[in-house]
């Protein structure tokens, strides 16, 4: 099946380019011949000279009024709130494009988009497959339909995001890069998620804390059951007759709640995710810290200071090389926050003390258990 991206006029506002400028208002002087209060439109343009952009017209539904910037190069339209639905853009050469307004307009509040001249735009072309077909194809986070062999004919040429959605799978992103009456072929394997219903339901414990901290450990059952031990950033548990894991670095993106790299969010789905340094922290110094043991095994009962509720966190130990060190006698549990050199924030205890601080770091290699946390 064929998309055409380009079967449109010469003129467009670029997608995704109309945003409301958040705590950014014009003086409540400005109205209309009635009375009525404006809102401001910064226009910025692409593709247009600067005596093209002087041969711009905006009118509307609504009385407007139209002004050049005089250091941004920006049109600003003052434009009367109240009903406003449309924009009418027409340039001499290159025809009359009606916008519709995304959204109601707020009295003296203050918008931007991006005007587009898109006869002087280059285009390129991709094919979309991918296993399992029928995922959501997503560009820039605009939605173009479904993968089933799908060709977009007309996307402009440039770097672009492209994500893949599908239920019960793990979102595929990448940046592609379109050149000139090319063709971009991709098909992309897609990664069944790891959680199920059951997962999502886990039960926590509201400590009075900025999150909630889960009752049992990832691939635990019950409280006092250590669970899996995972490599920091890698989803896939330690297992006897397994592959050894390597970690996996978030170098130019965000870990939390990402569920290639967090391993809450890869197993439990939903809210759920590991906890930042910080929030360990806080569990550290926001609740009282009492070694016990709980069906004969030994850990800390941890009890908020600010509203007595508790979770119990078994001393799980870590493991290297597949073999398991100092269970029962130590726990060691990751945050999400990389430090450097190959090394991560975790959670640490004994009998003897607890310490989660900023040094409070081990190796990557390393395979920890996890408690997840959710908002």
């Amino acid at each position: 099946m064929i998309i055409s991206l380009n079967s449109f006029a010469q003129l467009q506002v670029k997608e995704g380019s109309f945003k409301h400028i958040l705590n950014d208002k014009i003086d409540e002087t400005y109205l209309d011949g009635n009375e009525i209060p404006m809102a401001l439109i910064k226009i910025s343009t692409e593709n247009f000279s600067e005596q093209e952009q002087l041969r711009l017209v905006f009118s509307g539904n609504r009385e407007t009024q139209i002004i050049k910037a005089p250091t941004t190069g920006q049109m600003w339209i003052y434009i009367s709130a109240e009903a406003a639905t449309f924009i009418n853009i027409k340039h001499p050469d290159y025809g009359t494009y009606k916008y519709t307004l995304p959204e109601k307009l707020c009295d003296y509040c203050v918008y931007e988009m991006v005007v587009q001249n898109m006869q002087q735009l280059k285009f390129g072309y991709i094919v979309i497959s991918s296993k399992p077909s029928e995922a959501d194809i997503y560009i820039d986070g605009i939605h173009y339909g479904k993968t089933d062999n799908i060709i977009l004919d007309g996307l402009t040429v440039g770097f672009h995001e492209l994500k893949l959605k599908k239920e019960d799978y793990i979102d595929f992103v990448k940046t592609i890069n379109i050149k000139e009456n090319e063709t971009l072929e991709i098909e992309e394997y897609l990664e069944k998620k790891l959680y199920s219903e059951q997962n999502q339901a886990h039960e926590y414990v509201d400590l009075g804390l900025s999150v909630k901290w889960a009752t049992c450990n990832i691939g635990a059952k019950i409280p006092e059951e250590y669970g899996d031990y995972f490599v920091w950033g890698n989803i896939n548990a330690m297992e006897d007759d397994g592959p050894y894991l390597k970690p996996n670095y978030p170098w130019f993106e965000s870990a939390k709640g990402n569920p290639k790299f967090d391993i809450a969010a890869a197993k439990m789905g939903g809210k759920w995710r590991m906890p930042t340094e910080s929030e360990m922290f806080e569990l550290e110094n926001y609740c009282k810290w009492e070694w016990t043991t709980q069906n004969g095994i030994g850990g800390y009962l941890v009890t908020s200071k600010k509203n007595s509720n508790s979770i119990f966190l078994p001393a799980a130990g870590y493991a290297s090389d597949k073999r398991k060190y100092n269970v029962g006698t130590e726990g060691y549990y990751w945050s999400i926050s990389y430090s450097s050199d190959n090394s991560a924030h975790r959670l640490y205890f004994n009998e003897d003390c607890v310490n989660c601080d900023v040094f409070s770091c081990c190796s990557t290699y390393l395979y920890l258990c996890v408690r997840p946390v959710r908002e």
